[in-house]
């Protein structure tokens, strides 16, 4: 399953779908431009609630998944 995941992540980089950084994924589910949102289990408290916020306001499913270091050495 992580070995999918990861797999899937890297299609989605090099497909130029991939989104990183708060700031700008929080654009993007403004803008209608994001469907899934994946946050590292090692996110700041902080940084999950206020996606988790949007999300949950603009019905966007969201996902907590792998690491900081793990996640993005999947989209590089």
């Amino acid at each position: 399953m992580v070995n999918n995941v990861k797999g899937l992540l890297g299609i989605c980089s090099k497909a130029g779908k991939i989104i990183a950084g708060t700031d700008a994924v929080i654009e993007g589910i403004y803008e209608k431009t994001v469907v899934y949102v994946i946050v590292a289990e090692d996110a700041s408290d902080n940084t999950k609630k206020k996606i988790e916020k949007v999300c949950k306001e603009k019905n966007i499913k969201m996902f907590i998944y792998g690491n900081i270091f793990e996640n993005s050495k999947a989209i590089r």
